[in-house]
């Protein structure tokens, strides 16, 4: 019984079978066909996302050091005075 409920069910479901397995298949193809150029975009992406988040983090202790730098530079030599 569960054998001819299954596949009643399986064929209602799947009424077009080539269809979905052409489908599939572009799919496939598509994806071998643009799969390198995804692929070069993405680290890319990946690549441009990592240097604008760290730019200004590079700014903001490019200038604590500076800061810090001229602090002790006024403090030595007011200690000298």
């Amino acid at each position: 019984m569960n054998g001819v409920v299954t596949k009643a069910l399986s064929q209602l479901l799947f009424l077009n079978k080539r269809c979905a397995r052409d489908s599939l298949s572009a799919i496939r193809h598509d994806f071998v066909k643009y799969g390198k150029l995804f692929f070069k975009i993405a680290s890319y992406r990946s690549r441009l996302n990592i240097s604008v988040t760290t730019s200004p983090l590079n700014g903001v202790q490019k200038l604590a050091s500076a800061i810090i730098r001229t602090t002790k530079q006024k403090i030595g030599s007011t200690i000298l005075v």
